[in-house]
């Protein structure tokens, strides 16, 4: 069902596109690369690349506790953490330029500052995702040979080379 839903989804607006390249033949002029395109799709990607990599660090904590964690508190993560999936991003940045102005340091719009706050409200956001897909990828890995990795000496080496696909 919901490989259906995302296909749904996904497919539905794929699908009118391609009605609208095959059908409106001026609307391939759009698909010629400009040099503000072309910066404005590098922009979007390094933006889109900070936040992720932000996120992907401030999940780290959480990701341990769901990966090793067995007890009430690991339960009450997997519960509370996709919670904050649910509330809309703009909450998020509502709130963190709130924080920012009740500290006296809200940074002037279109600014590296403002554009850092968007990177990190964008991350914050996203966090539980790869707290959750890396503490799931740490729950599947082998004991045994993480436990051969500690007596040697390296077990963030190999713990997180064999966790590197799910932190990518």
């Amino acid at each position: 069902i919901l490989v259906a839903i995302v296909g749904l989804c996904s497919g539905l607006p794929l699908a009118w596109m391609a009605w609208h390249l095959l059908t409106k033949p001026e609307v391939w002029v759009e698909l010629r690369p400009t040099a503000f395109r072309l910066d404005l799709l590098g922009r979007t990607l390094g933006y889109n690349l900070a936040a992720a990599g932000i996120a992907t660090l401030l999940s780290l904590p959480a990701a341990y506790v769901l990966g090793r964690g067995r007890g009430l508190v690991a339960k009450f993560v997997w519960i509370v953490l996709p919670i904050s999936m649910f509330i809309p991003s703009l909450v998020y940045t509502y709130g963190w330029m709130q924080c920012l102005r009740l500290l006296g340091c809200l940074p002037k719009f279109q600014t590296a500052g403002d554009v850092f706050r968007c990177i990190w409200s964008l991350a914050t956001w996203l966090s539980p995702l790869p707290a959750g897909l890396i503490g799931l990828a740490l729950r599947n890995v082998d004991s045994n040979r993480q436990q051969h990795a500690m007596l040697e000496g390296a077990f963030w080496r190999i713990t997180l080379r064999q966790l590197a696909v799910p932190i990518a």
